[in-house]
């Protein structure tokens, strides 16, 4: 394409001309009863800071100050004896310790059998938890309560049990003291751990003349009796074995027997209490044992006070 004298004129004037206006902007009418109002200028925003730590009681954070002090009150642990001292008992006062092999073999009953048993001036130690407590319902009057024990009447009977919950054995307060011929101990707590624990329960197992052990007649109960007696030593123990009689064992369970337990069977130390209906399914209460436990008991209080 050739360009012209007469176009290149044309292009330099156009470019020399003055810009037209454009278009004109209609600015919206401003209603006077809506005056504009002017935007807030933005100011930074402060930076959060933490507030520095500190210790605020329950009273002030919750809006019943009165009841949360009461609840605090309530918090504060009674004083109870210290935990893992030595128990020294009375002059002349036996000690008699029931020990279970496991748990839930029927243990407080044969220990409450045995003190039901020994007439007057008795009293049963229940060393096991609050939570687990099968005696707590066995008195038919409340003594009250001293340093971490709860007492009872159950007749001529004293119970006493734990007040509060136990995580370890060493933290057992040391029974109180009281002028009592005979003391029997319940205890539920491992074998083999009380007899490495540093308190007055594991003394006891470990120095007692006389261990009764309880299991139940089965295998698992037969294998946890054969560990308990060879631990504890088969010449200072009774055995206490919870189900039917020997004669009316089950091949599996008679084959069950370990060595141990066999030379206590031969040496006359086993009992057997019979499994009462009522118990498994009630517990212990206010009312006397069955017939056939108590009278099991009195074969082993024989046993007790005849020197085994």
């Amino acid at each position: 394409m050739t360009l012209t004298l007469a176009d290149l004129r044309a292009s330099v004037k156009a470019l020399q001309a003055p810009p037209q206006p454009g278009p004109a902007i209609i600015e919206p009418t401003r209603n006077p009863k809506f005056p504009q109002v002017p935007a807030p200028a933005h100011s930074p925003v402060p930076p959060v800071v933490p507030p520095a730590h500190q210790q605020v009681s329950l009273s002030e954070t919750l809006p019943d100050p009165a009841g949360v002090r009461e609840v605090e009150r309530m918090a504060v642990p009674r004083p109870v004896r210290p935990a893992g001292s030595r128990w020294v008992p009375e002059p002349g006062e036996r000690v008699w310790l029931v020990q279970g092999c496991s748990s839930g073999v029927g243990t407080s009953v044969v220990a409450l059998a045995l003190a039901d048993g020994f007439g007057q001036g008795v009293r049963l130690l229940e060393t096991c938890p609050v939570g687990v407590s099968a005696c707590a319902a066995a008195p038919s009057a409340g003594l009250g309560a001293d340093s971490g024990w709860v007492r009872g009447q159950r007749g001529p009977l004293l119970v006493e049990h734990q007040e509060r919950h136990l995580a370890a054995v060493g933290e057992l307060p040391v029974p109180l003291p009281n002028r009592m011929a005979v003391s029997v101990v319940d205890s539920s707590w491992d074998f083999e751990t009380l007899l490495a624990a540093d308190c007055w329960l594991g003394e006891i197992a470990r120095l007692s003349g006389c261990v009764v052990l309880v299991a139940r007649a089965s295998v698992p109960g037969l294998r946890r009796l054969e560990a308990c007696l060879s631990l504890a030593g088969v010449n200072r123990c009774v055995v206490a074995l919870v189900g039917v009689n020997a004669k009316r064992w089950p091949r599996p369970v008679e084959q069950a027997l370990g060595y141990t337990t066999r030379q206590a069977r031969d040496m006359g130390r086993i009992v057997t209490f019979p499994v009462d209906a009522t118990l498994a399914v009630a517990g212990i209460t206010q009312d006397l044992l069955p017939g056939p436990v108590c009278g099991a008991a009195g074969q082993l209080i024989n046993l007790l006070k005849g020197g085994i």
